[in-house]
């Protein structure tokens, strides 16, 4: 009887692989502002939050929040879309690239957010995202500032 349960059951397996019900895994693109971290970690008012991360503070504050990237950057280019909130103060926000080696930063875009509800791209050309390099986004959340989602696009 066991015998033929486990024929059963690699017959059922066979039959799921050639219908193509069981695929491969990929990561998300898309992150949640809780990965983002404040200087030292979540600080004064300043951390992950329900709706993403947030600066509960009423001064402004820096948060870092690391890029993950599925595959190479394409020919063009590394492209991040920021999603947040920028409060009642300017938020200012810079994508880096830094060199595998030693560290060595390669690479820069900043934008600046006046105020409300913001949705933005920040692009590095390829020459500034090498293989074996890593990005991370830095911003100056202004008091209530958000930040939502980080979405690489691939």
């Amino acid at each position: 009887m066991k015998r033929l349960f486990k024929i059963v059951v690699l017959m059922a397996f066979g039959l799921c692989v050639y219908a193509g019900a069981i695929e491969q895994s990929s990561a998300l693109t898309t992150e949640h502002g809780a990965i983002c971290q404040s200087q030292g970690g979540p600080v004064g008012g300043v951390g992950p939050g329900i709706n993403g991360f947030t600066n509960g503070t009423q001064q402004m504050a820096y948060v870092v929040c690391p890029i993950v990237r599925v595959s190479e950057p394409p020919t063009a280019g590394l492209a991040v879309w920021i999603d947040g909130y920028a409060g009642t103060q300017p938020t200012f926000c810079t994508l880096y690239s830094y060199s595998f080696l030693g560290g060595v930063p390669i690479g820069a875009a900043t934008t600046t957010i006046n105020a409300g509800t913001f949705d933005v791209l920040l692009t590095l050309p390829q020459s500034q995202v090498p293989p074996y390099s890593s990005q991370v986004l830095w911003c100056y959340l202004a008091p209530q500032g958000r930040i939502l989602d980080i979405e690489p696009v691939n």
